[in-house]
């Protein structure tokens, strides 16, 4: 599909966000401190949504070696400028904010610039006139096959948010995002390695012969090892060091996120793994295997919620 249809769907989802975040206001009765720091997730959201659409078209065109640096500049910058800000006293939403806005002024001075040398460009004008259109919504029909794996991902993805918030209040949650994006800034450095490695399995698993068996196998072995081995070093790292390099970085407001910070840890390690597993599935084309995967392990989140 065209991705400047694609990029003008992620705009229609804005608006969605802020009327569904403004429903959720009006019942919840939110303060104002609350209900700003509900915006500035909903531009930090947004803008992730949009750099997505970029790594979608790179990755499409095997250039694994550009999302890296593109991922890598985008979270480097947004999390240092978050850690500044927010350290400086600037507050939650105006700090979410600012990295929101920063994050879009990358997407559009690296993304488009790079996805417009490689050949695929993704002019401003052209996400206008699409989003003035009815194609983005056209889109939504050729979705219905993966339904279910859209809810799925919509619920793994907000659900832990929607716990921590019911629990602990809106102003703990922007701690949970915000360590939680860092964590997630970690553990994507090594999403390139699956790319670049994994990308060639289907066609060794096409070829009906014990040496493509064993090629193949070996891929496999050798990635989930890279996952569990990182995973283990992460979980690790933030078990000793964890706590200190979030007070140094972010402020002295995660001092006592020690517990919060470990059990993402686990989480991001898992997440690794089944990362792994889902770009092993993929190269394979075992999309049924897939949906299976994600239905189970949506099942047992709802078990352990």
């Amino acid at each position: 599909h065209d991705a400047v249809d694609v990029a003008a769907q992620r705009l229609h989802m804005m608006a969605g966000l802020f009327l569904g975040a403004g429903i959720v206001t009006m019942f919840r009765g939110f303060a104002a401190q609350e209900v700003a720091v509900l915006a500035a997730m909903c531009l930090v959201r947004t803008a992730e949504g949009l750099a997505e659409v970029s790594a979608g078209v790179m990755q499409r065109q095997h250039r694994p070696e550009i999302i890296a640096v593109a991922y890598g500049v985008r979270a480097i910058v947004t999390i240092v400028v978050f850690a500044w800000l927010y350290g400086a006293g600037w507050g939650l939403a105006l700090s979410l904010t600012i990295m929101a806005g920063t994050r879009f002024a990358i997407f559009a001075l690296l993304d488009l610039p790079i996805l417009k040398r490689v050949g695929a460009p993704l002019p401003l004008s052209g996400m206008v006139r699409s989003v003035r259109s009815r194609r983005p919504f056209r889109l939504f029909r050729h979705l219905l096959p993966a339904a279910m794996l859209i809810l799925l991902s919509v619920g793994e993805t907000n659900l832990p948010r929607y716990v921590v918030e019911g629990v602990t209040g809106l102003v703990v949650l922007g701690i949970f995002t915000s360590l939680t994006f860092v964590l997630y800034a970690v553990t994507n450095i090594i999403v390139p390695v699956y790319q670049m490695t994994i990308a060639p399995l289907g066609q060794w698993a096409a070829r009906a012969d014990a040496d493509a068996a064993r090629h193949a196998t070996h891929v496999v072995l050798v990635n989930v090892l890279i996952s569990a081995v990182t995973g283990t070093a992460l979980v690790v790292g933030v078990h000793f060091v964890g706590t200190q390099i979030a007070v140094w970085g972010l402020g002295p407001h995660y001092a006592d996120q020690g517990p919060l910070l470990a059990a993402l840890s686990v989480c991001a390690a898992i997440g690794m793994l089944r990362s792994c597993l889902g770009f092993v599935l993929t190269g394979l084309d075992a999309i049924s295997a897939l949906s299976v995967m994600s239905v189970a392990n949506m099942a047992l989140f709802g078990v352990l919620v």
